[in-house]
């Protein structure tokens, strides 16, 4: 099974304050995934990293993973939820593995 986590890029203006740090939700679940015998996990800081939505997505095409697991946080910029819900397209495109 292949894992890809991500850190979305978002600036709210707090977090640029803070500075840069990994996530602390990446070592809970690697770990947990590791110790249920799941190895190939694959991590993207895409804040960090300063990576842009349509990089993402194609970081995401290209990886084919069986799951993607991603952070949605407070200061999410406008436009990724639509109506409560998370709009896909943003990281799966048209026809994507969600669609």
């Amino acid at each position: 099974m292949r894992i890809l986590m991500i850190q979305p890029n978002y600036h709210c203006g707090g977090a640029e304050i803070a500075g840069n740090w990994p996530p602390g939700w990446v070592a809970y679940i690697g770990g947990a995934l590791k110790h249920a015998g799941i190895t190939n996990v694959r991590f993207v800081d895409a804040m960090t990293n300063d990576i842009s939505d349509e990089k993402l997505a194609e970081l995401i095409r290209v990886n084919q993973p069986d799951a993607v697991l991603a952070t949605a946080i407070t200061p999410m910029p406008q436009g990724r939820f639509h109506h409560g819900r998370l709009d896909r397209s943003w990281a799966f495109g048209a026809g994507g593995a969600q669609a």
